[in-house]
């Protein structure tokens, strides 16, 4: 009994053992930064980034970028710095820049202000546009991009981002989705755990959604479409000292038909009937219920499939590129 109980004591010591070094390789090689920000909390009946705060996150490629914020919880170059003026960018992941690094973000080709956040709507970057003029030290901004994802925002609705998730531990997940067993994890330490995440993440994948009615149905958006503008509309006529210029991102499947064949929005959905890079619904709808405020469109400026990243929608250090030099001829600058 006694030699059982010791060879069981030698097994559970070798298994602590290699877990701990494992959790030191994984750790001392990137391998326990995770695909999503860790830095939301809810504020003020909000959900937001926290500020002066520093995060890594790794892409769909593999790439691992630093994640910052300035003392207002927005994204910056430098820890706790307060970064661009003149030019307030608002929107969701695509401004942020996640799978970039700051630098590398359009915001910072135009020297702008990057309140991006990753799963904002629009109902949720107006709102923050609204408290960040209002609180915000930067008394020298006069002009307010506002950035209408394709990708993200008629699957989101008006509904802000704190009633379509729930933040556990920093992350932010889809509310209803985690379960029992997922909220045990993440309420506990093992969370903190690169080993333990690894495990966790294969054991339960993220499901795919199927492809949204934006994509399948965009004629059917109408109302959405103008719930946008008129939001939009709405801001413009709260702030007139400010120049508000609505920006139309596409989806990558929108800008050629070859980035359509590598996208991951696809999910099955039947291009050759639906031929999203020749359907411009939700942008005329748009474009047509905005009225006097010109919306731009970025669509020409992204037909290189490479201006996306590989096995993602968002925008690769190209597309970026691409976005601040179009946008910096619509500012004048």
């Amino acid at each position: 009994m006694r030699r059982a109980l010791l060879r069981l004591g030698l097994v559970a010591v070798g298994l602590t053992a290699g877990a701990a070094v494992l959790e030191v390789g994984l750790r001392a090689t990137g391998g326990g930064v995770r695909a999503q920000v860790g830095l939301f909390e809810v504020a003020e009946g909000r959900v937001r980034l926290r500020p002066c705060a520093e995060d890594r996150v790794r892409g769909p490629d593999g790439r691992v970028t630093a994640v910052v914020t300035d003392p207002e919880g927005l994204r910056t170059i430098h820890p706790c710095e307060r970064g661009g003026a003149g030019v307030l960018v608002l929107g969701d992941s695509q401004v942020f820049g996640l799978g970039v690094e700051a630098k590398e973000a359009f915001p910072a080709w135009l020297g702008a202000v990057n309140a991006g956040v990753p799963d904002y709507g629009i109902a949720d970057s107006l709102a923050a546009g609204d408290t960040w003029m209002t609180h915000s030290t930067h008394p020298d901004v006069s002009t307010v991009l506002v950035v209408l994802n394709q990708a993200n925002d008629w699957e989101d609705g008006m509904l802000p981002a704190g009633e379509r998730n729930e933040v556990h531990r920093g992350y932010l997940f889809r509310a209803g989705r985690l379960g029992a067993a997922g909220r045990s994890f993440w309420s506990s330490p093992l969370a903190d755990s690169a080993l333990a995440y690894r495990l966790w993440a294969r054991l339960n994948p993220v499901p795919r959604d199927p492809p949204g009615e934006w994509l399948t149905a965009p004629a059917t958006q109408a109302a959405a479409s103008m719930a946008f503008a008129s939001a939009v509309r709405s801001f413009a006529a709260e702030h007139t000292e400010l120049r508000v210029v609505p920006v139309w991102l596409p989806a990558d499947l929108a800008t050629s038909e070859a980035r359509a064949g590598e996208s991951v929005l696809a999910r099955g959905a039947d291009l050759a009937s639906l031929r999203p890079w020749a359907d411009t619904t939700l942008r005329d709808q748009v474009a047509a219920a905005l009225g006097d405020l010109p919306l731009v469109d970025l669509t020409d400026s992204l037909r290189d499939p490479a201006n996306f990243l590989p096995h993602d929608f968002h925008l690769s250090e190209q597309g970026h590129a691409a976005v601040g030099a179009r946008l910096r001829e619509v500012l004048g600058g």
